[in-house]
C-alpha cells in the first residue's frame, strides 16, 4: 500500500503514456474565485437563469451575470458543497464562484 506514495507506482492513462508529474499551484492561479453579487429577495424577476446560493439553485431570475460552465461553492451559510453549472446563471453573493471561461487550465482538466 505504501507504493504510491513511495512514487514506484505510476498511473498510465488509457492509451499507456504516463500523466505527467504534478505541478504545484495556487488554488488562486488556477480558479480566481469570486464573490458572488447582491440580489434581494424584493428584486427577483421570474426567468429561467439559475440563481446559485451556498446551498445551491433555490430561485430563477430573468437575467444572468456570467456566462457558464462555472463552479459555485459556499462564502457563508452551507460551506463544502460545490456545484457545477452548466448554463449562464446568477451566483449570489453568499457564494464563491469562478467561470470556466476565466481558467482554461480548470476547464481543459474538467472537459
Amino acid at each position: 500500500m505504501q507504493q504510491p506514495f513511495a512514487q514506484t507506482l505510476r498511473f498510465t492513462r488509457d492509451d499507456g503514456q504516463p500523466f505527467p508529474d504534478w505541478e504545484e499551484k495556487a488554488l488562486s492561479d488556477v480558479a480566481p474565485l469570486q464573490r458572488g453579487f447582491d440580489l434581494p429577495n424584493e428584486k427577483i424577476e421570474p426567468g429561467s437563469v439559475p440563481i446559485v446560493y451556498s446551498n445551491g439553485i433555490l430561485k430563477h431570475h430573468n437575467e444572468a451575470r456570467t456566462n457558464g460552465p462555472g463552479v459555485v461553492t459556499g462564502r457563508s451559510g452551507t460551506i463544502g458543497k460545490v456545484h457545477y453549472i452548466e448554463e449562464a446563471f446568477w451566483p449570489h453573493n453568499t457564494s464563491l464562484w469562478v467561470a470556466l471561461s476565466y481558467s482554461p487550465s480548470l476547464g481543459q482538466d474538467l472537459a
